[in-house]
């Protein structure tokens, strides 16, 4: 399975060369040479399977090839078919510029996969250097298919999100704002990146830890009343922003979870509460720079239980919950030395099961998740 033999290669990447101590790399962004052509080489492949698929692996991607060829090109593109869109004005224009030179749609799918997945390396390389690896397997098994297959416009919002955010930590403010607008003109979701300053201020400590646990409990409780206000409140922001009314229906809709349950439930709380809480109060301040997004990711993650506008949200931190997994597994891999290679994999396969349980649910087409995206076919099939 295709999917499997890439990360494959990055766990096992990860085992020959991640560390969790503090080391002195050569080569350029601190890493080894070894381990710059390997993360560029899993990259690569990434581009390549994604840029090369055919359009019914993911069920978005067909929307999106369709738009394609409904979108006229660069120089014939008005007004008309602007305001009529239910896309964002950055990605009209990024299809038009490319339909202006060719009809392919897997071109859009070549530099969408190459822009998202190398912005998500060097986001990686830049706080994650030492478990460059871990960091690309646990992005392989949580949101490799999402950002790749689904979202389109949000995962290259998410991208702009991470370059501004990183802007704004350098004091380039300028930069900061200017990839800010570009986020929000792909994908009106990212007005959630205004927070993001704030989250950055958090830090462990018993206080917070303790503020994290009455909001996620809290959380399902919250929305449990704030359900009964959101049409108003949609139709509210919809006045100024009218393109979110074409979305209200999907983003007010409880079927993107199909088993409301208790084992639903159970799961819900260990993904969000018990794992993530485990996990703060073994590193502690160790995780200080990205803990505040996790909080935030966990909460919304929770919420969204009930609502898809949480889980949009949510996509935006979720670049700092792959740090912060891979940081507490190369953790526990160095603490238990002696048998850190068990230890790997069952934290692996246990965050796999974790976040990629809901392929085996039907979605509203009736489909099993799973048959999104098994099995591959490329554009040449």
């Amino acid at each position: 399975m295709i999917y499997l033999v890439v990360l494959l290669l990055a766990f096992g990447c990860s085992l020959f060369y991640d560390q969790y101590k503090p080391q002195v790399y050569f080569g350029r962004g601190n890493i080894g040479i070894g381990k710059e052509i390997w993360s560029y080489l899993i990259i690569i492949a990434i581009i390549l399977i994604i840029g090369f698929r055919a359009d019914t692996i993911g069920l978005d991607t067909g929307n999106y090839s369709r738009e394609f060829a409904e979108t006229p090109p660069l120089d014939l593109l008005n007004d008309n078919f602007i305001k009529g869109s239910r896309y964002q004005i950055g990605f009209i224009y990024f299809i038009a510029w490319i339909k202006y030179f060719t009809e392919e749609f897997y071109i859009v799918q070549l530099i969408h996969a190459t822009f998202i997945n190398l912005v998500l390396l060097w986001f990686f390389r830049k706080n994650a250097a030492q478990y460059l690896f871990m960091s690309l397997s646990y992005y392989i098994v949580i949101n490799f298919l999402e950002f790749n297959t689904e979202i389109l416009r949000e995962s290259i919002a998410v991208s702009f999100g991470l370059i501004s955010f990183y802007s704004y930590s350098r004091r380039k403010y300028f930069s900061a704002i200017v990839f800010l607008y570009l986020a929000f003109n792909f994908h009106i979701s990212s007005i959630i990146l205004i927070i993001f300053p704030l989250l950055s201020k958090v830090r462990y400590s018993k206080r917070s830890l303790i503020i994290f646990l009455i909001l996620e409990t809290l959380s399902l409780l919250c929305y449990a009343v704030l359900s009964k206000y959101t049409t108003t409140i949609a139709a509210i922001i919809g006045a100024y922003v009218p393109k979110l009314n074409d979305n209200v229906a999907i983003y007010q809709s409880t079927e993107i979870n199909s088993k409301l349950n208790i084992f639903y439930f159970i799961s819900l709380f260990v993904r969000n509460l018990i794992i993530p809480v485990t996990a703060m109060l073994i590193l502690k301040d160790r995780g200080n720079k990205y803990i505040g997004f996790v909080m935030a990711y966990c909460i919304l993650m929770t919420i969204s239980a009930y609502t898809y506008a949480f889980y949009r949200f949510a996509n935006y931190m979720a670049p700092f919950n792959i740090l912060f997994l891979a940081e507490i597994t190369m953790y526990l891999m160095y603490r238990y030395r002696k048998i850190k290679y068990f230890v790997a994999l069952c934290l692996i396969v246990f965050i796999l099961y974790a976040n990629q349980d809901k392929l085996f649910n039907k979605g509203l087409d009736g489909m099993y998740m799973y048959e999104r995206y098994f099995p591959y076919k490329s554009i040449f099939q």
